[in-house]
């Protein structure tokens, strides 16, 4: 990654070249570490070399994840090659690949299984955050996070004395009324169930746990992230959701925000797919 949002393809393409070309050695290192630890199910989220030694061990293997590293490595390198074959091999031998909602399709897995989304609950503290912060009972919350992959531009924040920022970074607070979530003693999921709108990357974890703590989201879209249909689709159906292309956020976040803070927000979604993992996963393994 060059941060947050942008790929570096040409290590993304030397890196599974590199992986790939020792692939041998990469899978019977771990096997030799799973004999040791002799687990009665592996459960991967999702390197496919642990899945393909697992495989040769005869070990139960369950894939959980909304994505998998062969989607993403055909939408920015080759595709039908031997690696590709390797990889797809490595997730079919799983007995199951469990799929959180919202994921991608993955329809040439066969071992395929569609489940609930998967995101923690946060307490509502909003009250007490705005007390710690010495805001307004009409000012609004709004908290921008990008994951903990460094290096992103600081977001262009309006300066509206009606909107209170919370960031995740301190250098990405570029307005005086804001303050950086590390500087709170609050857990960030209680942060992001306790505010009135979410900006953050089109990513799973975020997106989710905005929709299961009934917060109001504005995606800022990445134009080649693989995920992103996906994502866009099930969130309008899902949650109170607006997106805006990255590349025009300097211009259009304000107008953006705006309009998805006059919405009412969306009944918080129950995560299912934890209750559904746990289920199948405890199948597998006999327990």
């Amino acid at each position: 990654m060059k941060g947050p949002l942008a790929i570096d393809r040409e290590a993304v393409a030397a890196a599974y070249r590199d992986f790939h070309a020792d692939w041998e050695r990469h899978v019977a290192s771990r096997a030799d570490a799973l004999a040791s630890l002799r687990p009665d199910l592996l459960v991967s989220n999702i390197p496919y070399a642990s899945l393909a030694a697992a495989a040769r061990l005869s070990i139960p293997a369950v894939g959980l994840c909304c994505l998998n590293w062969l989607d993403m490595r055909a939408a920015y390198c080759a595709s039908g090659d031997r690696i590709a074959e390797q990889i797809e091999a490595a997730y079919q031998s799983a007995a199951v690949f469990l799929q959180p909602a919202p994921h991608m399709p993955m329809t040439y897995l066969g071992n395929r299984r569609s489940i609930g989304p998967i995101g923690r609950i946060g307490a509502r503290r909003g009250d007490e955050m705005r007390a710690r912060l010495g805001l307004g009972a009409g000012q609004r919350l709004v908290l921008v996070t990008f994951g903990g992959v460094p290096g992103a531009h600081a977001l262009p924040l309006p300066q509206d004395p009606d909107i209170f920022w919370i960031v995740q970074h301190r250098w990405e607070a570029t307005v005086a009324n804001a303050a950086c979530a590390a500087d709170l003693p609050i857990p960030f999921i209680d942060i992001l169930a306790s505010v009135d709108a979410v900006i953050a990357k089109d990513g799973y974890s975020t997106l989710v746990e905005a929709a299961c703590n009934g917060a109001r989201m504005l995606m800022l879209t990445r134009p080649d992230w693989p995920e992103t249909p996906f994502l866009v689709e099930w969130a309008e159906r899902n949650s109170r959701f607006s997106s805006l292309p990255y590349a025009s956020a300097d211009k259009a976040l304000g107008a953006a925000l705006r309009g998805l803070l006059v919405q009412e927000p969306a009944p918080p979604l129950e995560p299912t797919g934890i209750d559904e993992a746990v289920e199948a996963i405890a199948m597998i393994a006999h327990l």
